[in-house]
């Protein structure tokens, strides 16, 4: 069995009174958009990491209240395939433009719609089951 690396990452909504939307992220060195998310640093717990990397690839600030689950997804890097545990945190917020701070690492961050983010991880169904969770979450707690 692979070494599973723990990462952590954040999966944040908005309500701009007609629709929810989900911010995500496009990496400069890859052509993917996803969550925000980053490796765990030592000594730093996933909900910390959950919550610099929101805002290093966003510029969003939030506390992350909702712990949405774990997953695991194999990467790539170099040719060497690696193993990942993913730990995403949730929140609503104010439909705030993202403005990332790591300009180097991300290219463009953004709010799409609930229809476009489920077409767009189409093929990651554990990422559309946290992304769901999430709202159902903040839909019984009168956040959406």
């Amino acid at each position: 069995m692979a070494l599973l690396t723990p990462r952590a990452g954040a999966i944040i909504f908005c309500n701009n009174s007609d629709q929810i939307h989900v911010c995500v992220i496009h990496y400069a060195d890859r052509d993917i958009w996803d969550f925000p998310r980053g490796h765990i640093k030592e000594n730093e717990e996933p909900k910390h990491t959950a919550i610099r990397e929101l805002y290093e690839e966003t510029g969003i600030k939030s506390n992350l209240p909702y712990r949405a689950g774990t997953i695991q997804q194999v990467g790539k890097s170099k040719s060497v395939l690696l193993h990942y545990e993913i730990t995403f945190y949730s929140d609503v917020i104010g439909c705030k433009k993202p403005n990332p701070i790591d300009t180097k690492e991300i290219k463009d961050s953004k709010w799409i719609s609930i229809q476009d983010a489920i077409r767009l991880f189409k093929d990651r169904p554990n990422i559309i089951g946290l992304m769901i969770k999430s709202l159902i979450y903040f839909m019984k707690s009168n956040k959406l």
